[in-house]
């Protein structure tokens, strides 16, 4: 049986106040919790270094689907696992959590707090889960942000129950199997 509730600990925090760096700050959120763990093959720049990846936009945002794309022009980045992934239902997600592995989570942020669909997206870092709630790291809202599961859910379903795995390179998780 799983557990009905479970959170990673120390999972980072990026603050920005800028709305279109969801995407940048939720992607720093997770590559600086990978890095803790030491993992040979890249370093996670300071944050202002980081946000120079991302080409400049004022009003749009950056598509999900291309944050390998931003990343991968770097060698530093190259052997980093980026997956673009669709979910079946949120228990894909609690898998991952369960795994230790924050997971960026991409929905429509006004439709959740207004039930009003929208082209708003929005992403942030999950972190955990109860039987109530999706817990976040937030850019705007903090650490371990309470998201009501039952609207989440909706508001994630509006933008296909998509989210993005990041992870350390392959040779550095094999590492990690104890023989």
């Amino acid at each position: 049986m799983f557990p009905e509730s479970y959170t990673i600990e120390d999972v980072p925090l990026q603050r920005d106040f800028i709305a279109v760096n969801c995407l940048p700050a939720s992607a720093y959120m997770v590559l600086k919790y990978w890095d803790k763990f030491g993992s040979p093959g890249f370093t996670v720049y300071s944050y202002e270094e980081f946000l120079l990846f991302f080409p400049k936009t004022k009003r749009l945002g950056y598509p999900p689907g291309k944050l390998k794309e931003y990343l991968i022009k770097d060698d530093n980045f190259s052997e980093i696992i980026i997956e673009d992934k669709e979910a079946n239902s949120i228990l894909d997600l609690q898998y991952h959590i369960r795994n230790n592995r924050p997971i960026i989570v991409i929905y429509d942020n006004h439709y959740f707090h207004t039930q009003i669909e929208s082209k708003n997206t929005h992403c942030s870092v999950m972190i955990g889960y109860t039987p109530e709630n999706i817990l976040v790291n937030d850019l705007f809202h903090g650490v371990s942000y309470a998201l009501e599961q039952k609207r989440f859910i909706k508001a994630w379903e509006l933008r296909h129950m998509r989210y993005i795995l990041i992870m350390q390179p392959k040779q550095t998780l094999m590492s990690w199997i104890k023989t």
